[in-house]
């Protein structure tokens, strides 16, 4: 007898966690993380500097931590630079936060790329990546992408 309420009583914890988690799922939508611009802050025969500018929108009822964010950089349809920011950002509920991301790329390392954007009046971007949030329900990841396209400093008359 005593065998038959302990399988009992652990079926019954089992079933009452996985219906607490699907709780807690379901109390919590995603966040949003929107593009707002991929700003050319510099371009030198040194270095091309950006500044990646996201707005992410929290639509729950609690805050929610930006752990991390990956990003990705293409310019002229050709993947120039990626890697990894954290930001150190809170969401709070039901709010909206602006985060910048600084990225820098030297020219040396642009290679082949470079003679385009040397020679180009207009800089055509892509930038992609994914936002990865903390929640109560556990991590949460956004993709982002947005495209555009610069007027070439360098060139300007």
């Amino acid at each position: 007898m005593k065998n038959y309420w302990n399988n009992r009583s652990r079926i019954v914890l089992i079933v009452l966690g996985l219906a607490l988690g699907a709780v807690v799922l379901a109390a919590c939508t995603a966040p949003q993380a929107h593009v707002r611009q991929l700003d050319l802050r510099s371009l030198t025969f040194q270095a091309l500097e950006m500044g990646l500018i996201m707005d992410l929108r929290n639509p729950n009822s609690f805050e929610i931590p930006l752990d991390q964010m990956d990003w990705g950089v293409a310019l002229f349809g050709r993947q120039l630079a990626e890697g990894v920011a954290t930001p150190n950002a809170r969401i709070p509920a039901q709010g909206r936060e602006r985060i910048d991301v600084p990225i820098r790329i030297g020219l040396v390392d642009l290679g082949d790329a470079v003679r385009p954007i040397l020679e180009s009046p207009q800089i055509p971007w892509k930038v992609q990546g994914t936002c990865h949030f903390g929640t109560p329900a556990g991590p949460i990841s956004v993709d982002f992408a947005e495209a555009g396209e610069w007027d070439n400093p360098l060139l300007r008359r």
